[in-house]
């Protein structure tokens, strides 16, 4: 049926001999100096010059007088020339960045379905007729298919005026946990793992059915996924490592998932927030007196509170780069009701145009500009 394999050769001898020549020191490092002396030197500025070419064409040219209107998705208009209702379905609804995006959804025309972990965050929905509050665990799969199946029945529920649809869904939930990995248990990055990579996992396959019929169908060609991360999904820093670890991953599936979704026309969108103003932000202070206290003695006394103290400072400068989560919330909303989003957003200046040309860079100048701009001290055991 699939017919023989196509035998694949490897590389030949000639380009092994090359490979191995160039993991060779001194040629090593001769040829990564001058790759990266080149890259500086004449890659990036035909890159640059390649994006403001780019940026000119689709700013000037094609969003003012070719994208227009017509480009994005209105469920009012839909509902009224084309009788179809469109849904979206919202992760982490209790606070934060998914309370506000349930209630701006529903104004917008859309049909909200928000999962909440907790009754009270169910609670703040009851009085809006165009959300339906769902409790959901997104640690736990039964949680996760009650959800698709609440969201099938009202999609297939018998409705002779308009035609239902599945929008988008948009994977919110998220925790966090700062300190070090010497102070960080293993369960701690379980649990920040299962909410932050694999509840998004659980929920992107739970939903991939509901989306796939209505392509097979034919019923809705404008359907997207959104799964909102981080920058931290490509920075890794001190203190952050549980928090990094599951944001990487969920990145790394969010793209992967991406490639295999484009040949049924269904985009995947990724929105990385850099540090913005958020309940999870605000709880720091607490959270890392919360972790110093629960070290033992000895642990205490190895590091000493002049490191406890420099590693708070760290986090609270963070503070003087918090932006207004209200740009966050546009931009989500920007990726939900396009109808040709964007395969990833950037958002906050400093990941955008600071964090983001820092990560071409090798390792080692990366962690002298790291080094520069958040220096730890020795712990106390050292001096």
């Amino acid at each position: 049926m699939f017919g023989k394999p196509k035998e694949v050769k490897p590389p030949g001898p000639a380009l092994q001999y090359l490979n191995k020549l160039v993991h060779k020191e001194p040629i090593s490092f001769l040829v990564y100096g001058v790759f990266w002396s080149l890259m500086l030197i004449i890659g990036f500025p035909i890159a640059g010059f390649a994006l403001v070419i780019y940026t000119f064409i689709n700013e000037v040219i094609y969003k003012p007088f070719i994208r227009g209107k017509a480009e994005i998705v209105d469920p009012t208009k839909l509902q009224e020339d084309n009788n179809k209702e469109l849904c979206v379905y919202i992760t982490g609804c209790d606070s934060g960045f998914g309370k506000d995006l349930a209630f701006d959804f529903a104004e917008l025309g859309f049909y909200v379905f928000a999962a909440c972990l907790t009754e009270a965050g169910m609670n703040q929905f009851s009085d809006t007729a165009k959300i339906k509050a769902i409790q959901v665990d997104v640690t736990q799969q039964k949680d996760v298919d009650n959800a698709v199946k609440i969201v099938s029945d009202w999609l297939n529920e018998d409705n002779n005026k308009q035609q239902r649809v599945l929008h988008s869904i948009i994977n919110n939930a998220g925790i966090g946990h700062i300190g070090i990995v010497d102070w960080t248990d293993v369960n701690i990055y379980r649990k920040v793992m299962d909410v932050n990579c694999m509840g998004v996992i659980r929920n992107c396959k739970a939903f991939l059915p509901l989306f796939k019929k209505q392509i097979y169908e034919n019923t809705y060609k404008d359907a997207r996924i959104v799964n909102v991360l981080s920058v931290a999904s490509f920075l890794s820093t001190t203190g952050a490592s549980a928090y990094s670890c599951s944001k990487h991953a969920a990145e790394a599936f969010t793209s992967c998932l991406r490639m295999e979704m484009k040949p049924f026309g269904l985009p995947v969108v990724s929105v990385n927030p850099s540090w913005h103003k958020t309940p999870l932000s605000e709880s720091t202070p607490q959270l890392l007196k919360k972790i110093w206290s629960s070290l033992p003695d000895s642990q205490q006394k190895e590091y000493g509170e002049d490191y406890f103290s420099d590693f708070t400072t760290i986090f609270q400068n963070k503070q003087k780069i918090e932006w207004d989560p209200k740009i966050v919330l546009k931009e989500i909303k920007a990726v939900v009701t396009l109808k040709k989003p964007a395969d990833q957003v950037i958002v906050g200046s400093d990941g955008k145009f600071f964090v983001m040309p820092v990560l071409l860079l090798p390792t080692w100048m990366q962690m002298k500009i790291w080094d520069m701009l958040a220096p730890m001290r020795k712990p106390a055991s050292m001096k």
